[in-house]
């Protein structure tokens, strides 16, 4: 990764890697980071994403070449012009046209037709780095982004959230002052957040943001949601990997008994402030089941692990959802329906080990 010296191997986790390039196209003039960012695309693995000063596509990933799909999203400016690079991507994990970047002197940048065309969202941030953009996997059309100015020996964090093309929110919050560097999204309203000073969570949207368990004061650059194992993974400067259990940082879910026993079977599941559809019989094992109101006919419906992974789409024809989730790993996932109009509604639910 190093410089966008990209390489893959197909060997398996316990045989020697077998390294191949695939840096093919990337134009070799390019300003390259130190840490390219590179991504399978969330809503279509087969196509790669990768950045430099600009972006790159690679159809049929990882045996294509790469294409740039965008003009230089920085500055472009001096003095400092060798350090103008692309610092994060992030795609859609409910469209494969939809990608996000970031870049390392406050552009913030995206596209909805695969790159054919790009948007610039940069007022009201303030102009520092770049250290994450994501799509969040709760709300089709949001993103967030954290900044800081370390090398600018400025340590506010900054933690900022728009739907695209809107106006950008401040949802710093009360997070004391080091340095963000990585957002993850647990639910609607429970997010994480890596910082130079360990891992914060909220559960209300940024107003208030406390510590995760007794980490180290310590650098964390990267976080990760294993949904298999129900825990966080946090990449630290100085500790090496680490985890916490996400059944501490997630509220408990509200189970109320069955109103149809016609229907309703095992009882139901509620999301909290989600009254668009009622999960049957959960939690689930390899077939879940829910009951939607007539409204929602013609919508759209995913399915998504908690790292925003597409497990599972289709159209609401009828009043009862069904889904296979055979081979899935047990742990949380995100459901969401997408109308054609109005605004869309998402909901947790957990599959559990098979019996």
């Amino acid at each position: 990764m190093q410089y966008a010296n990209f390489a893959y191997s197909l060997t398996s986790w316990d045989v020697e890697p077998d390294w191949t390039d695939f840096t093919e196209g990337i134009d070799s003039e390019d300003r390259q980071p130190w840490d390219a960012p590179i991504m399978f695309h969330p809503a279509n693995p087969d196509v790669a994403w990768c950045a430099t000063e600009r972006v790159y596509r690679m159809e049929g990933a990882p045996f294509g070449i790469w294409e740039p799909v965008s003009e230089d999203l920085t500055l472009a400016v001096s003095p400092g012009l060798s350090f103008r690079v692309v610092t994060s991507l992030s795609g859609s994990p409910f469209n494969p046209d939809w990608v996000a970047a970031g870049t390392s002197d406050g552009q913030v940048w995206f596209t909805t037709n695969g790159g054919g065309d790009w948007t610039l969202m940069v007022d009201d941030l303030p102009q520092r780095q770049v250290t994450d953009i994501a799509f969040d996997p709760f709300h089709a059309d949001s993103i967030t982004v954290t900044l800081n100015g370390y090398k600018d020996a400025v340590y506010t964090p900054h933690v900022f959230r728009a739907s695209l093309g809107g106006a950008w929110q401040d949802v710093t919050g009360d997070l004391p002052d080091h340095p963000a560097n990585d957002w993850r999204a647990l639910n609607d309203s429970t997010w994480v957040l890596a910082t130079d000073f360990g891992v914060y969570h909220t559960t209300n949207w940024g107003q208030h943001w406390a510590r995760v368990g007794d980490m180290p004061f310590i650098p964390v650059f990267e976080l990760d949601v294993d949904t298999a194992a129900s825990q966080l993974v946090a990449a630290t400067f100085a500790r090496s990997i680490q985890t916490f259990p996400l059944d501490s940082l997630l509220p408990e879910p509200t189970v109320v008994e069955p109103v149809d026993t016609n229907v309703i079977a095992v009882g139901e599941f509620v999301s909290p402030g989600a009254s668009c559809l009622r999960l049957l019989g959960h939690p689930f094992e390899n077939r879940g089941r829910a009951q939607l109101d007539p409204a929602w006919q013609g919508a759209t419906w995913s399915v998504h692990d908690l790292n925003g992974k597409t497990m599972a789409t289709g159209v609401v024809s009828g009043t009862t959802l069904e889904w296979g989730m055979h081979g899935w790993p047990s742990g949380g996932y995100v459901m969401q329906l997408l109308p054609k109009r109005g605004a869309p509604c998402t909901t947790r639910f957990v599959k559990g080990e098979t019996r």
